[in-house]
């Protein structure tokens, strides 16, 4: 049974993950500066948070669903829409994904989102005039001894 753990409002704009760059004078590699940038402000917000809510890390056997919902501003280009909407453009979900979920490792939230048995991803355009933010809700695994659907060998 999944028990509600972690929630966060982040008021910033979904970046997706930018690819590792190599220096070719040191043979190193680097993260585009947005995206450390980022990776940064997330970590720094929820750790914030967690401090804030007295929040301790998650164990690193427990399984954490991870919830996300990322909402974009919303084109001028959509007058006619006022409601939010599905956004079907770049970035991809994926690469939004990583990042917040490398954020959330970063924190120390989790100890590796090797963790994350389940994820569930939304990525939207904003109703009118809404600004651009990511919802996180984590939630953790916290077993029972009912049987449940999980445990029949048929599936």
């Amino acid at each position: 049974m999944w028990s509600s753990y972690f929630f966060i409002t982040l008021k910033l704009q979904p970046v997706a993950m930018g690819r590792p760059r190599l220096n070719r004078m040191t043979g190193r590699t680097y993260l585009p500066q947005k995206t450390k940038e980022t990776l940064q402000k997330i970590s720094h917000l929820v750790k914030h948070q967690m401090l804030k809510n007295n929040v301790l890390p998650v164990e690193k056997k427990t399984p954490v669903y991870v919830s996300l919902v990322f909402v974009h501003r919303r084109p001028k280009s959509h007058k006619k829409t006022i409601e939010r909407s599905p956004k079907t453009t770049r970035p991809d979900i994926d690469n939004i994904a990583k990042t917040y979920l490398d954020g959330l490792t970063r924190s120390g939230l989790f100890t590796d989102d090797s963790q994350v048995t389940l994820l569930q991803c939304e990525d939207l355009y904003g109703a009118t005039d809404e600004a651009p933010h990511v919802i996180i809700n984590v939630s953790i695994w916290r077993g029972t001894d009912e049987k449940t659907w999980l445990h029949h060998s048929d599936i």
